[in-house]
């Protein structure tokens, strides 16, 4: 997402587009206006989100919800605000072919395997923001710790750790 102080200057800009927009529509075409949202009805949300920035607001969470009303009162001309200003709302993450989920590891334990033998943890970053299945010679472990065989995985940071550490030969797989 992009920065307050972003969303706050391509707003003002927005309000602008909309109203050339309205002024060249009603010129040119007639008919119902095009930027239904009054360019002063963006100037608004516009000063409140300035007026907050610099002091007055609550909370974050305050300028963020009041940021992502800006973003959607403006319409596309938030988005063509941002090709003016070059200050984008971030990226867009490919899909990987095949699928929206990544695909599954399977291996069987040795010395050059994705997890070596006496090994327990990895990080595996494809798998990131997806929930697990670790599956230890075809039996599906468990998360509880309090188990004599388990697993954690954390989505958040990509962090798996099995207990007890991987013997020579098992055949595992990691399913998000």
């Amino acid at each position: 997402m992009a920065t307050i102080p972003q969303v706050i200057n391509n707003c003002y800009i927005s309000s602008y587009k909309a109203a050339l927009y309205n002024a060249k529509k009603s010129l040119f075409g007639g008919g119902a206006l095009a930027a239904p949202n009054s360019p002063v009805k963006i100037l608004m949300v516009s000063d409140g989100l300035s007026w907050g920035y610099s002091g007055g607001a609550q909370t974050d969470q305050a300028l963020v919800s009041v940021a992502n009303y800006g973003i959607w009162i403006s319409g596309k001309f938030y988005l063509e605000a941002t090709a003016v200003t070059g200050a984008g709302g971030g990226s867009v993450v490919p899909v990987p072919p095949g699928g929206l989920t990544p695909n599954r590891i399977d291996f069987i334990t040795s010395s050059t395997s994705y997890i070596p033998t006496g090994g327990s943890t990895k990080t595996i970053t494809q798998f990131i923001g997806y929930n697990l299945e670790f599956d230890r010679g075809g039996v599906p472990q468990s998360a509880l710790t309090s188990e004599l065989s388990y697993f954690t995985w954390n989505k958040t940071t990509g962090e798996f750790l099995c207990s007890p550490a991987l013997n020579e030969g098992e055949v595992c797989a990691l399913i998000p």
